[in-house]
């Protein structure tokens, strides 16, 4: 039985320059750096939800 993808949203306090360089996560994933708002943290998830 197949898993299906479940959006996944990274956060962390470092950049995300730092987080690539380090080899933590890729290009490609969902990142958002701390601190961020409340209207940037809804405008992200629904981008993910949007693109499922």
């Amino acid at each position: 039985m197949a898993v299906p993808a479940i959006p996944v949203v990274y956060m962390s306090g470092y950049t995300d320059d730092d987080i690539i360089r380090r080899g933590l996560i890729d290009s490609s994933v969902t990142f958002l750096q701390k601190p961020f708002t409340a209207k940037s943290l809804a405008r992200l998830v629904r981008g993910v939800l949007d693109a499922i």
